[in-house]
């Protein structure tokens, strides 16, 4: 089973992204988790975009062991490094115990799962060194290992490209 994969984006593409960002990045709230960015864009790499999210992490944490819930089932995810995602992991993990996820809440009233890393067991990791689709359905975390706030914009398609994920 693939979970992750490095994807070859023309830089054009990326450069459009980061410009931009850049031109928003002021309102950006530096400690916030996920926000929702709007770039302007209703596609990406021909594909209609449903949300582009900015993902953020402190420096030196770790975000917890969680699965994304997404509508629709929808589960994948483009991660494209913007700042300080080098000496950061992104790992994936398989649950391991029949006790039950702890269940939080967000400020916005959403429930999600939380999993004890003692009950999961890691099965692949990555570095966002360059563009990834990932699948956010399976449990994972990041590591952030830099002294300075991890961001990266997360792409989420109106629909799963299974074809990017299952091609050469």
């Amino acid at each position: 089973m693939e979970y992750w994969k490095y994807l070859d984006i023309d830089t054009t593409e990326l450069n459009l992204l980061h410009s931009k960002l850049s031109l928003i990045s002021s309102a950006f709230d530096s400690k916030s988790f996920q926000q929702p960015v709007d770039l302007g864009l209703t596609h990406f790499l021909n594909l209609p975009v449903a949300q582009f999210i900015l993902v953020q992490v402190q420096p030196n944490s770790t975000i917890s062991i969680h699965r994304d819930e997404r509508p629709n089932n929808l589960c994948l995810s483009l991660n494209i490094p913007i700042e300080n995602c080098e000496n950061t992991v992104t790992s994936f993990y398989i649950y391991n115990s029949d006790e039950p996820p702890e269940i939080k809440t967000t400020i916005d009233n959403k429930q999600f799962k939380l999993y004890k890393p003692e009950n999961c067991i890691k099965v692949s990791e990555y570095v966002l060194n360059s563009p990834v689709l990932l699948r956010t359905d399976i449990l994972h975390n990041v590591v952030n290992n830099n002294s300075t706030v991890r961001r990266a914009l997360s792409v989420r398609f109106s629909q799963d490209p299974w074809d990017l994920m299952n091609s050469d």
